[in-house]
C-alpha cells in the first residue's frame, strides 16, 4: 500500500469505529429503536463488538424520561426537544421559526426513516457527528497533510465528550460540521480560484448560516481573507466573492423574508436567544433588547468585565474546558495533547492555509465570547474541538520530521529572512501583551469598575490573583472546590486598589491552616491591618464544611484612592494555645477571597 493511500485506508478504519462508539452511546443512552429490524441489529451488534473490545468508552446509562407540558414524557428535553417539535411541525423549509431550518431539517428526514420515533433527533446529531469525524480529515488534509487530518480524524472520533454529545439530539455537531464544510471551501478556493470553486463557497456559507444565523461572524473574516490573499487578479477575486455572497444570500434570504414577514424581525432567531440570557440573569426589563443591543448595553454599563469575560471566551474558556474525554483512554493523555495544540496553534501563523484557519477559529467564537459566563455547556465551543486537534497533529508531525537528519540539514542551512524574524518577534510580542493585559490589568480595572458602579467587588484567590496577592503567601493550594492562598512569613499581604475614598465593608473568608484533625483549641488569632492600621483582630473558628467568614469596617479616613495594603498577621500568644498545635508546630492560616462593599 502506498503513502498516499494507506492514510485513507486508516480513514475508513478510524470512521468505521467512531459509528460503533456512537450507535453503543445512542443504544446505551436512549434505548433500542422500534424499527426498523435491521437497525436493531445494528445496535445489538455494536454494543456486542464494543462488549467484545473492552474499550474504556463503553458504559453508558439510560437517560431519564422528562415530563413534557405539551406532550407525552420524553427522553429529550430543551432544544433536542424543541427540534423533535419543530421537525413534527414544519411544512416549509423556510418556515418562520426562532430555530434554524437545517438541523430540524434533517431532524425530519430521520423521523420519516425511523417511523416517528423520538430517538430521530439522536440519529441526526450523530449523522453530523460522523460527518465532523470526515471534515476534520478533509480539513487538517487541505491545510497540511493527510496524516494532520487522519490525526484530527482519530481524535474526533474517540473523544469521550464529542461521542456523548454527539448523540444527545443538540445541533452543535451539525455547526461543528458546517464550519469545518466552510473553511474546506475557502481552503480549495484559495487553492483553484474558479467559478466552481466560488459557487462552492456559496453554498457551504449558505448552509453555514441556515444552521446559525450568527456563521456570519466568521463568514466575513474568511471572505475578507479570501479577497485580499487569494491568487489572481484584484477583479477576478472581487468577482468570485461577490458571487459567493450572492449564492449565499439567495438560499439564506427566504428564511429571514418569513421571519420578517412573520415576526416583524429578520434575524428574530438571533434576537430570541437574549430571552435566555435575561432569564439567567434573572433580569426582566420592560423591553427585552437584541442580541446587538444586549452586548452594546454590557460594554456601556461595565466595559472592563465585558471586555474581559470576551477575552477569556476567545482564549481559556474554550481551550481549557476541552481535552478530558481522552482520558478514559490513556491517563494525561488529553494533558499532552492540549500542549501539542498550543504547539500548533502557533504553528497555523508560518503558512496561509494555518493563518485563515486562526481567523475563522478567532471570528466564530465571537458571538459566543460575551455570554459564556451565563451558560458554559461544552457544546456551545465544539466547534473549535477540529481546529485545535488539526493543530496537534501539526504539532506532533512536525516534532516527527525535526526526528529526521535531513531535516535538521536543511534548518541548518536555511537563514530566515530579517523581514521573517520581524514578524514572529511582533506575534510573539502581542501575545505576550495580551497575556499580560488578561493577567495583570483588567483583574484590576474590573475590581474598581464593581465599586464605583456601587457594586460589590471580590479579590478571590484563583488563577488571576497575582495583582492582588502580595509578599507572604504560598502557591494556590486546591481543597475541593476552594481554591486558598496560605500565610508564609511574618506578614502577608493583599494590595486592594480602591477607586476613591469611602467607608467600606469588607469580608474575609479564613481558615487554620493546616486545618485541625480533631478537636484542638489550638486555633490562631489573625490580626488585620489596612495601611498600617490595625483594624480588627479575628479569633479563627474551625467548620470542616465552611471556610471561616469575618466581617470588617473600614472608614474613609483610613483610604487612599489607588492602592491600599490589607496585612494580615498571625498574633501568636494572643489566644489560647495559638503558639503551637498538638505537633508542636506554628498554626497559621489560609485565605480564600475579600469581598469589599462600597
Amino acid at each position: 500500500m502506498s503513502r498516499r493511500t494507506l492514510p485513507i485506508a486508516l480513514l475508513v478504519i478510524v470512521i468505521a469505529f467512531a459509528a460503533v462508539l456512537r450507535l453503543d452511546a445512542l443504544t446505551g443512552k436512549y434505548g433500542q429503536v422500534g424499527r426498523p429490524g435491521w437497525l436493531q441489529a445494528l445496535q445489538r451488534g455494536s454494543q456486542a463488538l464494543v462488549a467484545a473490545l473492552h474499550h474504556p468508552v463503553g458504559e453508558w446509562h439510560l437517560e431519564p424520561e422528562f415530563p413534557h407540558r405539551d406532550g407525552p414524557p420524553t427522553r429529550y428535553r430543551s432544544d433536542p426537544y424543541t427540534y423533535l417539535q419543530r421537525a413534527r411541525e414544519m411544512t416549509s423549509f423556510y418556515g418562520a421559526h426562532f430555530r434554524e431550518p437545517v438541523f430540524p431539517f434533517v431532524v425530519k428526514v430521520h423521523l420519516w426513516l425511523l417511523h416517528d420515533q423520538d430517538v430521530a433527533v439522536s440519529f441526526a446529531s450523530a449523522t453530523f457527528s460522523m460527518l465532523s469525524v470526515l471534515m476534520a480529515f478533509v480539513m487538517g488534509s487541505m491545510a497540511f497533510s493527510r496524516w494532520v487530518g487522519l490525526a484530527a480524524a482519530l481524535g474526533m472520533a474517540i473523544e469521550r465528550e464529542l461521542v456523548s454529545w454527539g448523540v444527545a439530539g443538540w445541533r452543535d455537531d451539525a455547526f461543528a460540521f458546517v464550519v469545518m464544510l466552510s473553511v474546506c471551501s475557502m481552503l480549495f478556493y484559495r487553492r483553484k480560484p474558479s467559478i466552481g470553486s466560488a459557487v462552492a463557497l456559496g453554498v457551504s456559507a449558505g448552509l453555514a448560516c441556515l444552521t446559525r444565523i450568527f456563521s456570519v461572524s466568521f463568514l466575513g473574516p474568511g471572505f475578507l481573507v479570501l479577497l485580499l490573499w487569494s491568487p489572481g487578479p484584484w477583479r477576478r477575486r472581487w468577482r468570485h466573492v461577490l458571487m459567493a455572497t450572492a449564492i449565499m444570500l439567495v438560499l439564506v434570504l427566504p428564511y429571514l423574508v418569513n421571519c420578517w414577514r412573520v415576526y416583524g424581525d429578520p434575524f428574530y432567531t438571533l434576537n430570541y436567544q437574549t430571552i435566555s440570557y435575561l432569564a439567567w440573569e434573572g433580569a426582566a426589563p420592560a423591553t427585552r433588547p437584541g442580541a446587538v443591543g444586549y452586548i452594546g448595553g454590557k460594554l456601556l454599563t461595565a466595559p472592563f468585565e465585558t471586555l474581559d469575560t470576551a477575552a477569556l471566551g476567545m482564549t481559556t474558556y474554550p481551550f481549557l474546558n476541552k481535552w478530558s474525554g481522552f482520558e478514559p483512554w490513556l491517563p494525561g493523555l488529553g494533558y499532552w495533547l492540549a500542549g501539542a495544540a498550543l504547539v500548533g496553534l502557533v504553528l497555523f501563523l508560518a503558512s496561509k492555509s494555518g493563518r485563515l484557519l486562526l481567523v475563522v477559529l478567532a471570528s466564530a467564537q465571537v458571538p459566543f465570547a460575551f455570554t459564556w459566563k451565563l451558560s458554559w455547556d461544552w457544546r456551545y465551543t465544539e466547534f473549535t474541538y477540529p481546529f485545535f486537534l488539526v493543530a496537534a497533529g501539526l504539532a506532533i508531525k512536525s516534532v516527527a520530521a525535526f526526528a529526521r537528519p535531513a531535516c535538521w540539514k536543511r534548518l541548518a542551512a536555511t537563514r530566515p529572512s530579517p523581514r521573517t524574524v520581524g514578524a514572529w518577534a511582533l506575534v510573539l510580542g502581542g501575545i505576550a501583551v495580551v497575556a499580560w493585559t488578561m493577567l495583570r490589568v483588567f483583574p484590576v480595572l474590573i475590581f474598581r469598575e464593581a465599586l464605583l458602579a456601587d457594586r460589590a467587588a471580590v479579590i478571590v484567590a484563583g488563577p488571576r490573583d497575582e495583582p492582588f496577592f502580595r509578599e507572604g503567601w504560598s502557591d494556590r493550594v486546591r481543597t475541593g472546590n476552594v481554591t486558598t492562598r496560605a500565610a508564609q512569613g511574618e506578614l502577608s499581604v493583599v494590595e486592594v486598589p480602591l477607586p476613591r475614598a469611602a467607608d467600606y465593608d469588607l469580608t474575609v473568608r479564613l481558615d487554620p491552616f493546616p486545618p485541625p484533625s480533631g478537636d484542638e483549641d489550638d486555633l490562631p488569632a489573625v490580626r488585620i491591618f489596612f495601611n498600617d492600621v490595625l483594624v480588627s483582630t479575628v479569633n479563627l473558628t474551625w467548620n470542616p464544611e465552611r471556610v471561616g467568614s469575618y466581617d470588617l469596617e473600614v472608614r474613609r479616613a483610613l483610604v487612599e484612592p489607588g492602592r491600599n495594603r490589607l496585612v494580615f498577621m498571625v498574633a501568636h500568644g494572643s489566644a489560647p494555645g495559638a503558639t503551637a498545635n498538638a505537633g508542636g508546630a506554628a498554626r497559621g492560616f489560609r485565605l480564600w477571597y475579600v469581598l469589599v462593599r462600597p
